[in-house]
């Protein structure tokens, strides 16, 4: 994740966290299609979990 300047309070760091991680998505999404965004991916199996 890139720097980000100092924030003012904790309200202002969360805005900023928001803002940019909504970025990521969308940049990462843009340009699927209908049925790729509406798939739903199969977990994988942990075999720790038992």
């Amino acid at each position: 994740m890139p720097a980000s300047p100092p924030v003012a309070d904790e309200r202002d760091a969360l805005h900023q966290y928001l803002a940019y991680h909504q970025s990521a998505f969308l940049a990462v999404s843009y340009g699927l299609t209908d049925e790729q965004a509406a798939a739903t991916r199969r977990s994988a199996r942990c075999p720790s979990a038992g």
